[in-house]
């Protein structure tokens, strides 16, 4: 079995030898084998690179900042290529407990999971230090995602993860601003099973999010990454919801108007709402059909995530 230890970083000269050492520590002790270490370096103007090196982990550093999201299909992708079984992912701010690495590592060699997410709000208390606006930006989103894969989870936006071999073969992502939400509905339209595990966490007063140190801007680029997750797997759900959405809030229109015409034969002085009536309906049909279409470029889709997830299937078998 190998084992990859994925921690993304920039700027985290402090923590990156801790996180190192400790993780790979927490692996050895729990199935007695060392794992290979990863560190992206995403645009560092310290010297975290250098101190990881240091502490035996293999480096790939980028002058300057291309994002979480394409660096984490950067470490999948070096992940299948050098035959993985397993990928951990860990931040290298040291707010993740590493002592929680064998909790996620456990479901995936028993079996009993491919995709396992640490949880940060079992308890339902608030989180030390995480702001307020964060802690509810994060519920809401977990509700979001919940209610589009169809099943309940409390925390989506964890970076703490391990991945099973299938999970990283059938992970196909279009990458950029981050990633965690993505994941989980790729994986979950694939029908992988995904577990949460509650975790400790610590955030630090003076440290501010990268990802999230802007909620607007955070709430815009997840949502066009959540949206367009959607449209490429399931078109037809979020089409055909706008679609009965505006079919339902036209029906008292549409019936008070029909109506009228038939007791007294005409729609004088609601014409204007006669005309609006109308193209909404045109609208709901029209959006209907735009998704019964992608709908079917979905299936291709899918037929060309089958095809990857053979072809990195097969390669792998022939390496061995």
């Amino acid at each position: 079995m190998k084992i990859l230890v994925f921690i993304p970083a920039k700027n985290e000269s402090v923590s990156i030898k801790e996180v190192i050492n400790n993780s790979r520590s927490e692996v050895e002790k729990f199935i007695n084998f060392s794992p290979e270490v990863l560190v992206i370096d995403d645009g560092s103007t310290d010297n975290t690179s250098e101190i990881a090196k240091e502490n035996k982990a293999t480096v790939i550093r980028h002058k300057i900042n291309i994002g979480l999201g394409e660096i984490f299909m950067e470490a999948t992708e070096y992940a299948v290529k050098k035959n993985f079984d397993i990928l951990i992912t860990i931040d290298g701010d040291g707010q993740f407990d590493t002592h929680d690495i064998p909790k996620l590592l456990d479901p995936i060699l028993k079996k009993e999971a491919d995709f396992v997410t640490g949880n940060r709000f079992n308890s339902g208390h608030d989180i030390k230090n995480m702001p307020k606006l964060k802690q509810w930006g994060n519920k809401k989103m977990s509700k979001l995602i919940s209610s589009i894969i169809l099943d309940k989870y409390q925390d989506v936006s964890c970076g703490f993860r391990v991945y099973s071999k299938e999970a990283l073969l059938n992970l196909n992502l279009n990458g950029g601003f981050t990633y965690t939400h993505e994941v989980f509905l790729n994986l979950a339209f694939k029908k992988i099973k995904i577990k949460e595990i509650p975790i400790n966490v610590t955030y630090f007063a003076k440290r501010k999010s990268r990802i999230a140190n802007n909620i607007f801007k955070y709430t815009f680029n997840t949502s066009k990454i959540i949206i367009n997750s959607v449209i490429k797997y399931k078109p037809l759900k979020i089409f055909g919801r706008i679609s009965s959405f505006l079919l339902i809030i036209n029906l008292p229109i549409s019936l008070i108007l029909t109506i009228r015409y038939i007791l007294i034969g005409v729609l004088s002085p609601y014409k204007a709402f006669g005309i609006i009536s109308f193209l909404l309906i045109l609208l709901a049909i029209f959006l209907l059909i735009v998704g019964i279409i992608l709908e079917n470029i979905s299936k291709l889709q899918i037929n060309i995530d089958k095809i990857l997830y053979h072809e990195r299937k097969n390669n792998n078998f022939t390496e061995k």
